[in-house]
């Protein structure tokens, strides 16, 4: 189950089937202003770059390449073989642009060639936002690439305080933690974010 946040990838758990089958029939229905609105990350990241080579992090079924204009290449990682086998069937039909799906998470990957995009669809929803994770993250990067964050801040000073007192790891990080991190990296530079609903989204560039 894909609501154990976190915790699947770690004892080899995958997606039920009708959880796949839900974000596939999303993906084969007619597009419309809702539908790019829930993929505006990536339609911004399309229009920003051209002919250029991304990795997606937690791709899932990956259906919404079919957005995609200006797209050569494509590798999509993620832990459920489920969504890996969906995410093949789906793009066969999104051709022109090259695509390659890994039954795998960032953590195991190691990039031959570097990136000239990258979506991390996992830090934030599965896993916590961390350093370490941001540096493997623009050594994947070719210089003056592109990657995209997700954040969503706690709710109020009830849940703030929460993160504190329980001093654990939260997938819910406030957006001064965040750009601190981004700061501690010391390669990666905020290009501009936008809020919706209770999510932000950054768009950051690799420093030469």
């Amino acid at each position: 189950m894909t609501n154990l946040k976190g915790l699947a990838p770690k004892f080899g758990l995958d997606c039920t089937p009708e959880y796949v089958a839900g974000y596939k029939d999303t993906h084969l229905k007619p597009i419309n202003f809702d539908y790019k609105l829930g993929y505006l990350f990536f339609l911004i990241t399309d229009t920003l770059l051209d002919n250029y080579r991304l990795l997606d992090i937690g791709c899932g079924t990956a259906g919404y390449y079919r957005l995609a204009k200006n797209l050569k290449e494509l590798v999509g990682l993620d832990y459920s073989k489920r969504m890996i086998a969906t995410a093949n069937e789906l793009n066969a039909l999104n051709k022109p642009y090259k695509s390659e799906f890994i039954n795998s998470t960032f953590d195991q990957y190691n990039a031959v060639k570097k990136f000239d995009a990258i979506l991390d669809n996992v830090s934030g929803n599965y896993l916590p936002h961390s350093v370490v994770r941001l540096k493997k993250i623009a050594e994947a990067l070719n210089n003056n690439g592109l990657c995209v964050f997700h954040i969503q801040p706690p709710a109020g000073l009830k849940e703030r305080l929460g993160i504190l007192i329980k001093n654990r790891a939260s997938y819910k990080i406030t957006e001064k933690k965040f750009l601190s991190m981004v700061k501690e990296n010391g390669c990666l530079t905020t290009i501009f974010s936008y809020k919706k609903r209770d999510r932000i989204t950054f768009f950051l560039k690799k420093s030469v």
